[in-house]
């Protein structure tokens, strides 16, 4: 029950110490929107606190919707994921 602007605006990243080898999985984010992907981003080690923008296209500016986001990585050891987003 999410009411929706243009765009999903946010960042992740992971802690410096986990990333700083650069040896571990890329982590995806997806974002939902009514059941719809309206992208994914990744992350992939060394990138810091990363900023990402997906438009909503469709469902742009809806008055109230189920925004998901979904998290996956092909190994989840040492992926302590951190997010944040919201809706402009």
């Amino acid at each position: 029950k999410v009411p929706l602007g243009q765009r999903i605006v946010g960042h992740s990243g992971m802690y410096w110490m986990i990333e700083r080898s650069k040896l571990g999985a890329p982590v995806d984010l997806e974002v939902r929107v009514d059941g719809d992907s309206i992208g994914t981003v990744t992350h992939t080690d060394g990138e810091g606190w990363k900023r990402f923008e997906l438009d909503l296209g469709a469902h742009a500016h809806a008055e109230e919707a189920t925004v998901e986001l979904v998290i996956s990585t092909k190994r989840y050891e040492h992926r302590h994921f951190c997010f944040q987003a919201d809706t402009r």
